[in-house]
């Protein structure tokens, strides 16, 4: 069972920086480095269901969705285009 105070979300499986350094690699590792759970995999676009840390805040700004750690800083950005093939994310951690 999930605690209701916890927040779900979509992130891109696709890594593209890493700390202000282009990676271009699976963001798996990275994601549960900052203490996300991978809850489990969508595949159109291919993404991560997981389950953000206690206290972590989502702030979405169109197409850009902002993730912040419980002291206020942004940890993550992912940016979401909406094209006619399709959805594709880009995922940066900070």
């Amino acid at each position: 069972m999930v605690p209701e105070e916890t927040e779900r979300l979509k992130l891109s499986q696709k890594l593209l920086r890493l700390r202000g350094k282009y990676v271009g690699r699976p963001s798996r590792p990275e994601l549960e480095g900052l203490g996300l759970e991978i809850l489990g995999e969508t595949h159109n676009p291919l993404s991560y269901i997981v389950l953000l840390p206690k206290k972590w805040t989502i702030r979405v700004d169109g197409n850009f969705t902002h993730i912040f750690d419980g002291k206020g800083n942004r940890r993550i950005g992912q940016y979401t285009a909406y094209l006619s093939k399709g959805r594709e994310s880009q995922l940066e951690i900070l």
